[in-house]
């Protein structure tokens, strides 16, 4: 009886290819794709094409491969690409699906005002400026650990505003992470950078400190139709750390991830200036008493006290 032996395929071509796109499913050309050998090392680097496909020749290997696609203003994708073998040779397909970063949700803050009054008894102004350098150091999410992230811009900006609860001027951030395809839901890491010049300004907080607050600060009696104001200013290197929860989200590859981050800012800068004013104006006919505290020369409260 004859024997039939299993011929044992040959090699003729070897590659990984794929196409990467958007969350919307564009095409993003000029991506960077990077295969990795399993310990880590590079093996070979390609961009894609204007259709966003990529593709890398392995020669006569057949194995597993690590392929990271990256691209300024999109996060980081990364995947393991085993590849198999057929009677044409050893195949490998590695598509990715990029999430651009986020700059429409959280910020980091640059200066913080209170105020809290009898809106038919009184009229509050806030004024504020600064021209300064800002660093917005923000704590980034880590699998296993926590890291740090700083980001500096030059800062020259004024506002003028009347009548509303507060004055919260924050610099809007943009997310930005990296994960592993197989796991969307848990990347890698997510860090925040800064959107230059974009300013978000929160007019509707309410003062986390009832009045009158703690002791100490300027207490000040005002009569029918004065004004008074509290002029705060800080030059040369000074701080500013207040406590802000910045919640980052994206879709990756269909999955939503959510997380929260908390951001500080720290201003320092030879020749820097900052001015924070509150002004109070008294609309009523009878006298009326408020309160100036600065908390920790960062946060500007103000109340009507009667």
């Amino acid at each position: 009886m004859p024997v039939v032996s299993a011929a044992v395929p040959t090699t003729v071509g070897s590659a990984i290819s794929g196409t990467v796109t958007n969350n919307s499913g564009a095409a993003i050309a000029g991506a960077t794709v990077t295969l990795y050998n399993t310990d880590g090392s590079v093996w070979q680097t390609t961009t894609t094409s204007s259709s966003g496909f990529y593709g890398f020749d392995t020669g006569t290997r057949c194995a597993s491969f690590v392929v990271q696609v990256s691209k300024a203003g999109y996060w980081v994708e990364k995947q393991t690409v085993v590849m198999r073998r057929d009677p044409a040779g050893c195949w490998g397909t590695g598509n990715a699906r990029l999430p651009a970063d986020d700059c429409s949700t959280g910020a980091a803050p640059l200066g913080v005002m209170f105020a809290t009054w009898n809106s038919g008894q009184s009229r509050v102004q806030y004024d504020w400026s600064f021209t300064l350098s800002a660093q917005a150091k923000v704590d980034d999410y880590y699998v296993g650990s926590g890291q740090s992230t700083t980001v500096s811009n030059t800062v020259t900006n004024l506002h003028t505003e009347q009548n509303v609860r507060s004055q919260i001027w924050r610099r809007v951030v943009c997310t930005h992470g990296i994960f592993w395809k197989n796991n969307p839901s848990n990347p890698e890491h997510v860090t925040v950078t800064t959107a230059t010049n974009n300013y978000r300004i929160d007019s509707t907080w309410i003062d986390y400190w009832a009045a009158p607050g703690p002791s100490g600060g300027w207490t000040w009696t005002i009569g029918p139709g004065a004004s008074h104001a509290i002029l705060v200013t800080s030059s040369g290197t000074f701080d500013l750390r207040y406590e802000f929860g910045v919640d980052v989200s994206a879709g990756i590859e269909g999955i939503g991830f959510s997380t929260k981050l908390y951001s500080h800012l720290k201003e320092s800068g030879t020749g820097g200036a900052r001015s924070m004013s509150i002004t109070v104006t008294n609309l009523d006919t009878v006298d009326h008493t408020y309160k100036w505290y600065i908390e920790g020369n960062n946060v500007y409260h103000f109340w009507q006290l009667s």
